[in-house]
């Protein structure tokens, strides 16, 4: 699949990345918009020590449901 992946201080690029597998108490969903936020700026910046590189960014999205694991 496609991420777009921050991989350094103001740089991003899309990559192709393996499709997640969801643990028996998760489940994949499809992101179908994103947004972020002022700390994941702030990141991009390269002025968050928190976020390292490689990282796909973007905690606040919607989507649907994919596929689920076992227990859920």
């Amino acid at each position: 699949m496609q991420a777009l992946v921050w991989t350094a201080a103001e740089t991003m690029e899309y990559n192709v990345i393996d499709k997640p597998v969801p643990l028996h108490h998760e489940v994949l969903i499809h992101v179908e918009a994103v947004g972020i936020c002022g700390s994941e700026i702030e990141g991009y910046l390269g002025h968050n020590s928190l976020r390292v590189p490689p990282l796909v960014m973007g905690h606040e999205f919607c989507g649907r449901i994919e596929a689920a694991g076992q227990d859920v």
